[in-house]
């Protein structure tokens, strides 16, 4: 078991948010849609937003399930989620567009490293599943 002991000078550094990072929120969700933890405690989200992402449910679905879709394939809800989906912002939380501004800006050479890690990641937690498992057990489609 690891330990981490803080000192009070430690805790004079802590910060806390104003508010949650709307970043960290779609991953968070996308992982929460991909497994069966809390199902009880999110089950009635989970109904609500299933069909938007599936295409149905009125509004602009196609264009939801693409969102969807590329979301699942950057956050497998695996070991590894690539940083670059979650970049720190000077200051505290970004608001949804700098968010996703600073993501759009990212330089590709890290682009090109952290989906190789993405990619590893991957491959090891199909090899630790084990045969049988298929190649796309880490990762399932979002189910109500």
């Amino acid at each position: 078991m690891l330990r981490i002991h803080f000192t009070a000078r430690d805790l004079e550094y802590v910060r806390i948010a104003r508010g949650p990072d709307p970043l960290w929120e779609i991953v968070c969700s996308v992982c929460r849609l991909q497994t069966d933890e809390g199902r009880i405690a999110f089950g009635p989200w989970r109904r609500a937003v299933t069909p938007l992402l599936r295409g149905g449910g009125g509004g602009a679905g196609g264009a939801d399930r693409a969102v969807a879709v590329a979301l699942r394939s950057l956050m497998p809800c695996g070991p590894y989620i690539p940083d670059f989906l979650t970049p720190a912002v000077d200051g505290g939380n970004a608001d949804l567009q700098q968010g996703v501004d600073r993501v759009l800006s990212t330089p590709r050479s890290r682009l090109r490293r952290e989906f190789t890690l993405l990619a590893e990641s991957e491959a090891r937690t199909r090899l630790l599943a084990g045969p049988g498992a298929g190649a796309g057990a880490p990762v399932r489609p979002f189910a109500a």
